[in-house]
């Protein structure tokens, strides 16, 4: 047989090694981008029941079994605060959802979330109840929203505990609020369901909430009228959160809300200094 030259298999070698290392570099490539972005954000919580049907003029606290998270969505929205004073408070942040921004647009098993005709909705088919909620730096706050309910009751969330209960403000298109806190299958109406003149009713009604937390007092707000006020425990510790909820009246029963204008503002000068 045939010895190779010496310079010949030199240059083979040299040709084999630079085809490899090109083969390297393009894998490499292909992993790098292919690989997606690690993102944290709001938390979401989506809960389902077993519960019986329940009638919609007459909804009550329906039992929930929690279940794990099934997104970790990117951080809303936050635009710096606006410099202007209006009232004693600054405009922290808006959204408008006339696109799509880093609120959740998903569809899974039983709920979706997402933008549609300028708004932002929150559908449940299956499932008892869901929401989007991310912290508030600030203990005192303003925060309201358009909401509009096609069925089932929607709101905000607003504040949590070291426990992980999430205090709701909700409406129905029944022309009802109620305030309430939720920690896993149990719901505690801290104001059970009542009617207020300055809600708007039906399923195509929209309706301005707003809840605000000056010291620890809470008062809410439909349309700018006033409808209540609460004042939590003295030695509850509780998270400022800016958040969206839905729930259905029952497990077979759709629920849907649409969500606009959410504007959150803290004081210009908050009232312990």
């Amino acid at each position: 047989m045939r010895s190779f030259d010496p310079d010949v298999r030199a240059r083979i070698v040299r040709v084999l090694i630079g085809l490899v290392g090109v083969v390297a570099l393009s894998v490499a490539i292909g992993l790098s981008v292919g690989r997606p972005f690690a993102s944290s954000g709001p938390a979401a919580e989506v809960a389902t029941s077993a519960s019986p049907t329940r009638s919609a003029a007459a909804p009550t606290s329906p039992p929930a079994t929690p279940t794990a998270a099934p997104t970790s969505p990117p951080t809303p929205t936050s635009p710096p605060a606006t410099l202007t004073p209006v009232d004693g408070w600054l405009t922290r942040s808006t959204e408008t959802f006339d696109h799509p921004s880093n609120w959740p647009a998903q569809q899974q098993q039983g709920w979706a979330s997402g933008y549609q005709d300028g708004r932002y909705f929150l559908k449940l088919d299956g499932q008892q109840t869901i929401s989007y909620r991310v912290p508030l730096d600030s203990p005192e706050f303003r925060i309201s929203a358009d909401v509009r309910v096609s069925d089932g009751y929607a709101g905000l969330v607003f504040l949590s505990d070291a426990s992980n209960d999430l205090y709701r403000f909700q409406i129905d298109n029944a022309g009802r609020y109620r305030l309430a806190r939720r920690q896993g299958p149990n719901i505690t109406p801290l104001i059970d369901w009542t009617a207020a003149a300055a809600l708007k009713s039906g399923s195509e009604a929209v309706n301005q909430i707003e809840v605000r937390r000056v010291e620890n007092e809470i008062s809410l707000y439909a349309n700018d009228t006033k409808l209540a006020t609460y004042t939590p425990p003295p030695d509850a510790k509780l998270q400022p959160q800016v958040g969206l909820t839905l729930d259905a009246l029952a497990r077979d029963k759709v629920a849907l809300a649409s969500f606009d204008n959410l504007v959150v503002r803290v004081p210009v000068v908050p009232s312990g200094n």
